[in-house]
């Protein structure tokens, strides 16, 4: 092995084995030697050009250079004529020369951001432990420890904060200061531990996920699928993923400190869109209820103890059309809970009842209608007439306040994503209602159900769901637009019934209809047809 160094024209040349590696133009670049590598830099594009020397070279460059710093004076003589040190430019193109800065830990305490003082931006960041403040003269500058790269060569006192607050005006003391930032010892001499995590979306949206683990110092990725990158600057933070597939892909990430370095795999699952297929369309002698036991029964939000008049919170979300062919004020037949009215249909005692009605002569319009007590004491709560064949999301909401204050105030109304509790029709009946809302026995008439016999027909029904706590401010978000394929998991719904749809779909279990919410045993069984499953949806 043989290397020379000579100039070549404009050019400097560092020649291993009678063959060019390094042919520099002496009017645009400069490089440095250091730990066994050869570093050009273009002054043009910053563009950086790493080689190896590793190889002994003391004996083979001649008599002019003996050792890699005479390596580095002998060729910045060509380029510097000798008469000043040797320029440093950046490594990388993301180094940046700045005039002010902010420098704060990220959260987890395993990266320092660069972060504009006046915007609150974060430009760039680097893994703590890894750079230094040293004083340049009156300033200081910014670079990776032993000075292999510099980031800012001059930040003057004046124009560097620590998290907001402007550093000691002192030159030493803020150089302690930043130094005491970019470290982080820790206490421990584990290597690190990623704490376990899988992701889970739906196709068409996108990841916005950050892993978390103990004594870890830098974060990476080993593998990423197409489409889904880490956050400049928060390199720990990975996002995008919309355009992946339905189907199962594994992220392999890393965690690193100075005591080792370990991988996890995070399992990313993208199951396909929600989609809203099915409606039920009952008959006059249809509906579903769950079968179950009081108790049971009684882990619904709508539960309130016997003899009380105060419950906790919930909410009702469904999709309902009316049919204009009917013809009569009859109450139809929605969801129901607890012990019903057998004498007066529509009508609870001690339950609830969430139902719809033709309104108005010659009942050319519709309004739904909620009823909470024991008829006749019960409290009210009307919509506004509303067009019929045509579908409607309907939510009423409960602030788990008393409802035997002869008012209906506890109670909202939302209709197709707007409050229309003002111009609903509210009140009571007898004395309100203080005597609880629960299952006391078992029967169709004293559990969960859903289309009311004998009076069920003349509506359609899609996408019911409860909730625990008050979300009438929810309620343009759930209305989606007008369109019922809306994926309501997020809100942790307690009750979900998809009225034909689902994976399985309920079409497929038939007359099995799953509740996709969190309250145990409450699924409901037909009594009807699969024919009730009908194509027109919201």
């Amino acid at each position: 092995m043989a290397m020379k160094v000579y100039q070549s024209g404009d050019l400097v040349v560092l020649e291993k084995n009678a063959e060019p590696v390094i042919n520099i133009n002496i009017s645009v670049c400069t490089f440095r030697i250091q730990d066994n590598i050869v570093t050009v830099f273009n002054r043009t594009d910053t563009t950086i050009q790493n080689y190896d020397i590793v190889e002994n070279i003391q004996d083979s460059l001649g008599s002019a250079v003996g050792n890699f710093a005479q390596v580095l004076a002998y060729l910045n003589a060509f380029i510097l004529s000798g008469s000043a040190a040797p320029e440093i430019l950046p490594l990388k193109s993301e180094t940046f020369e700045r005039i002010t800065m902010d420098f704060e830990q990220e959260a987890t305490l395993t990266s320092i951001m660069f972060k504009d003082p006046l915007s609150g931006n974060v430009i760039t960041s680097h893994d703590v432990n890894v750079i230094e403040a040293i004083a340049n003269g009156t300033d200081i500058r910014i670079q990776l420890i032993g000075g292999h790269k510099i980031l800012i060569d001059r930040l003057d006192l004046e124009s560097i904060f620590i998290t907001g607050v402007l550093v000691t005006q002192v030159l030493a003391t803020a150089v302690n200061e930043l130094n005491g930032l970019f470290t982080n010892t820790g206490t421990s001499t584990n290597p690190p531990t990623i704490t376990p995590a899988s992701i889970s979306l739906t196709f068409g949206n996108s990841i916005n996920f950050t892993p978390t683990g103990t004594d870890v110092v830098t974060w990476t990725y080993d593998s990423l699928p197409t489409g889904v990158v880490s956050v400049e600057g928060q390199h720990k933070t990975i996002i995008g993923g919309s355009l992946l597939l339905p189907g199962t892909f594994n992220i392999i990430v890393r965690a690193t400190n100075y005591y080792g370095s370990v991988t996890a795999t995070i399992v990313l699952t993208v199951s396909a869109a929600l989609v809203n297929t099915y409606s039920w369309a009952g008959s006059a002698s249809s509906y579903f209820d769950t079968g179950s036991t009081p108790a049971q029964n009684n882990n619904s939000p709508f539960y309130m103890a016997s003899g009380t008049s105060t419950g906790a919170a919930w909410t009702i979300f469904y999709w309902m059309k009316h049919l204009s062919t009917d013809g009569t004020g009859t109450f139809r037949g929605g969801l129901t809970f607890g012990a019903i009215n057998a004498a007066t249909p529509g009508l609870p005692t001690n339950g609830v009842t969430f139902t719809s009605r033709s309104w108005g002569w010659p009942h050319n319009a519709m309004r739904t209608s909620f009823h909470v007590g024991a008829f006749p004491n019960r409290v009210y709560l009307h919509s506004p007439q509303i067009a019929r064949d045509v579908w409607h999301s309907v939510l009423y909401s409960y602030d788990g306040t008393d409802i035997n204050a002869s008012s209906a105030a506890p109670f909202k109304l939302a209709i197709d994503g707007v409050d229309v509790t003002a111009t609903s029709l509210a009140g009571y009946q007898g004395t309100g209602h203080g005597g609880g809302v629960f299952c006391s026995g078992t029967g169709v008439n004293n559990t969960h159900k859903l289309g009311e016999t004998p009076l069920a027909n003349f509506v359609k029904i899609s996408e019911l769901v409860t909730f625990s706590g008050d979300l009438i401010s929810d309620a343009s978000t759930f209305h989606n637009g007008g369109s019922g394929a809306f994926d309501f998991a997020p809100y942790s719904p307690k009750q979900w019934y998809r009225c034909g749809d689902g994976t399985p779909s309920d079409y497929s279990t038939f007359p099995l209809m799953a509740n996709r919410g969190s309250v145990a045993n409450v699924d409901m069984t037909m009594t009807g047809t699969i024919g009730e499953f009908v194509s027109d949806v919201p």
